[in-house]
């Protein structure tokens, strides 16, 4: 049977998160690329209960007891196959090394994986489950439920809430927790997010305090493709919380570091020079607009002014106040 390659999708919610966070002026998930354009039959594994394959229909997946049971395991030869949050990226990374591969070839080379890797009595669990996941990739890839960063909020929580049902039909509770939880409760915090960007009721500076108080809340591990909008946020507040460079330089280097924080401080007092210097071009401006000099006159000794005060490139950049 040939097919054409299609992107099998890491529905990684950080990769939503940076998308949505866009919307709010601060980013969410990873895509993942081999292309599967066949549905597969689940195969089926005599033996043990525990590694039964699991029974589907055109409604939904029914699941036996394929759940390992330590106690029975020997204690040596190969490792024994334990479902961890780490299966999922490797069940990936196995598919993407695959890449053109039809579904049911990923599962047989995975078969023949699992009784190589893992121990009797847990390899054809490993092999069922990996199955399921081929499955569940195809189904995810047929029902487009990829999520546009274009979409409106009321569309991207439809298509979580369709893909809260698929990796449900696939996979039973035990299962579910162990591979998709986290990620999904990464969607639904990414989801409240993106509701407080769209609120009409909120000022800006109002959904802005709120999206950063949640990801304050965060662990350091949810935290961490925030870091640098996180980073940038504590150096606004910084600034603003400090008026003397040696407070400011002393808050920023326990935060980025001292010679990021130097270069900081630096930068903040070139730009409270320039802020001084134009607000002296302005009193200036004030005060002959008060002589009530003729346009051409006030239009002469303001150029004068610029030539005599700044360079060639500052007056470029002082145009935009002159406008003002």
């Amino acid at each position: 049977m040939s097919v054409r390659p299609f992107a099998l999708k890491h529905w990684d919610c950080k990769h939503l998160m940076r998308q949505l966070f866009v919307l709010t002026g601060a980013s969410l998930c990873c895509i993942a690329g081999w292309y599967l354009y066949t549905s597969s039959s689940a195969a089926t594994t005599p033996g043990h209960k525990a590694d039964d394959m699991t029974a589907r229909s055109s409604a939904a997946v029914e699941h036996t007891d394929t759940h390992v049971n330590l106690k029975v395991l020997p204690t040596a030869g190969l490792p024994a196959f334990i479902l961890s949050a780490g299966s999922k990226d490797a069940f990936d990374r196995f598919i993407f090394a695959r890449h053109g591969a039809s579904a049911q070839q990923a599962k047989n080379d995975y078969q023949q994986h699992s009784h190589s890797r893992f121990s009797e009595h847990t390899a054809s669990y490993a092999s069922a489950v990996f199955g399921r996941y081929v499955d569940y990739k195809v189904a995810l890839s047929q029902q487009n439920l990829e999520v546009p960063g274009s979409a409106v909020f009321q569309d991207i929580a439809d298509t979580l809430d369709a893909r809260e049902v698929l990796r449900r039909r696939f996979f039973d509770d035990h299962e579910y927790t162990i591979l998709f939880a986290d990620e999904a409760a990464e969607d639904h915090r990414a989801l409240s997010r993106l509701r407080i960007a769209g609120d009409a009721g909120l000022t800006a500076r109002q959904k802005k305090q709120q999206i950063f108080e949640q990801i304050d809340a965060l662990d350091e591990q949810q935290q961490v493709g925030f870091l640098p909008t996180l980073n940038m946020h504590k150096v606004a507040q910084i600034k603003q919380q400090f008026a003397d460079d040696t407070s400011r330089y002393n808050a920023l280097a326990a935060l980025i570091g001292d010679k990021p924080a130097q270069r900081m401080v630096v930068t903040w007092q070139k730009q409270a020079q320039w802020q001084a210097r134009v607000e002296q071009y302005r009193d200036f401006r004030e005060t002959l607009r008060q002589q009530r000099l003729d346009t051409h006159m006030q239009n002469t000794l303001l150029d004068e002014y610029q030539r005599t005060h700044f360079s060639t490139n500052e007056r470029k950049r002082l145009h935009v106040v002159r406008t003002q």
